[in-house]
């Protein structure tokens, strides 16, 4: 059945039965469930993650960066 593997994500529409069960903080809480679910819309929650990994990565580059022209200009 279809409405058994609903997914947790708001592009794709649940069951009004799953809606009762789990509300939607629940299901920006649990993105785990989404691969089960076989849904393809990334949950908020996964994408949240991805853009602070991201932020981190361009940091650390940016303080690389500086570090190497402050040695340079003090040559």
């Amino acid at each position: 059945k279809k409405g058994e593997t609903a997914s947790l994500c708001g592009e794709c529409e649940p069951s009004s039965e799953d809606e009762t069960q789990l509300g939607p903080s629940l299901r920006l809480a649990e993105p785990v469930q989404q691969e089960s679910s076989g849904c393809q819309h990334p949950t908020f929650y996964s994408l949240f993650q991805t853009v602070g990994t991201e932020q981190t990565r361009l940091a650390r580059l940016d303080t690389s960066l500086r570090d190497q022209t402050e040695r340079r200009s003090r040559v």
